[in-house]
Formats: C-alpha cells, sequence, structure tokens
C-alpha cells in the first residue's frame, strides 16, 4: 500500500492537520484532534450494561490463563498474581455485576415481572 503526502488540509480553521492519503482511495488519515467528534472509542458508545460486560470479559480472561472462561463467574486467583492484584479485580468484577443487576431489575420493574 503506498502512502502520499497531500498538501491539502483537513480539519480545517485552526485545527490545520497535515493528511496522508492513501494512493487509489479517497480515505484521509487525520489525527484525532482533526475529526474531532467523528472517531471515538468503541466503549463511547456503549450503554453502561454493554461496559460492565465488557469488563468482566477483560478481567475474566486474565484470570482464567488457559482453561474454560465458562466454568466459572469469577476464575480462582492465577499461582503468578499476587493477591493485592486477585482482590482488586474480585472486587472491580463485583461493582460491574452490580450494575448488570440494577440494569436487569429495572428492566424487570419495568416490564412488570419482578421477583
Amino acid at each position: 500500500m503506498a502512502l502520499r503526502r497531500s498538501d491539502g488540509v483537513s480539519g480545517g480553521g485552526s485545527h490545520a492537520q497535515r493528511a496522508q492519503q492513501v494512493a487509489g482511495h479517497v480515505q484521509v488519515f487525520c489525527s484525532r484532534h482533526a475529526w474531532k467528534w467523528q472517531v471515538a472509542y468503541p466503549s463511547q458508545f456503549e450503554t453502561a450494561t454493554d461496559r460492565a460486560h465488557r469488563g468482566q470479559a477483560k478481567i475474566k480472561s486474565r484470570l482464567v490463563g488457559a482453561a474454560n472462561a465458562d466454568e466459572w463467574d469469577l476464575p480462582p486467583k492465577p499461582k503468578w498474581m499476587r493477591w493485592r492484584t486477585y482482590h482488586r479485580a474480585a472486587e472491580k468484577f463485583d461493582r460491574y455485576e452490580a450494575i448488570l443487576d440494577a440494569g436487569f431489575a429495572l428492566v424487570a420493574r419495568l416490564t412488570g415481572r419482578e421477583t
């Protein structure tokens, strides 16, 4: 893939940035500053529930190692991990669980299916 410099300005105004353009394509690569609100992290478009699911999955993947992640709600501490680090991960996992429980309770209340 060949890149070439373009003397064109992207972003406009005082945030003028040099842009690179892929030869033969119209896609322009700019800095985050030039794109402003058009470029964001995936978590910025997720709900709190989605972020909680993603956070729990990240913690489980870090703790589970080569074992099956679906066997545990929260996997046991790996041998190489310090207890303090494991307790921090467990507390964070519990905070995500509380967010998910609050979301489920809200849905149950709105649908009239409280238990």
